[in-house]
């Protein structure tokens, strides 16, 4: 039987933790880094969804690592991620979410501050800020400090 994309990554975390995994200009995720955070944004994306029939995710990133980490969440918590690009005009974003249902979005401050009125689209413990603190919360929760993830001096990094 094959391997489904989040047994692979979880094999892939246990046997390369310290190997790079993913980066962008601002640096570089292990897969013990990236285990980690796509686990705390799956607990928070399992936690919003709760018991809704359509599973769907908005994730509104740019192509940053985080992006993954979030992709790997959605799939964690059982749901499929429906990518926006950020850069979209208003209309099409809410095309897009209305066309496709999503009962949660993880997003980043970039992103509402370019389109506010997405805000208006879901409930506070269904928008989901990558930077946000609810996901501080999660990240301190899972230990993930030792994972180099969350610096508590610079509010809202993570690295």
């Amino acid at each position: 039987m094959k391997e489904s994309y989040i047994e692979c990554f979880n094999r892939r975390v246990r046997e390369f933790p310290e190997n790079e995994a993913v980066g962008d200009a601002r640096g570089l995720l292990t897969y013990a880094q990236l285990g980690c955070l796509s686990d705390a944004i799956g607990a928070l994306v399992a936690q919003s969804l709760g018991d809704v029939p359509v599973r769907r995710v908005a994730v509104a990133l740019s192509r940053r690592k985080e992006f993954f980490a979030a992709i790997f969440g959605v799939m964690k918590a059982g749901g499929a991620y429906v990518p926006i690009e950020p850069d979209y005009p208003d209309e099409r974003i809410f095309d897009i979410l209305d066309e496709s249902k999503c009962a949660v979005a993880i997003v980043d401050r970039v992103f509402l501050d370019a389109h506010p009125d997405v805000r208006l689209r879901f409930e506070s413990d269904s928008l989901l800020e990558l930077d946000g603190e609810r996901l501080e919360q999660a990240l301190l929760a899972r230990a993930v400090p030792p994972c180099g993830l969350f610096d508590p001096l610079q509010e809202g990094a993570i690295y």
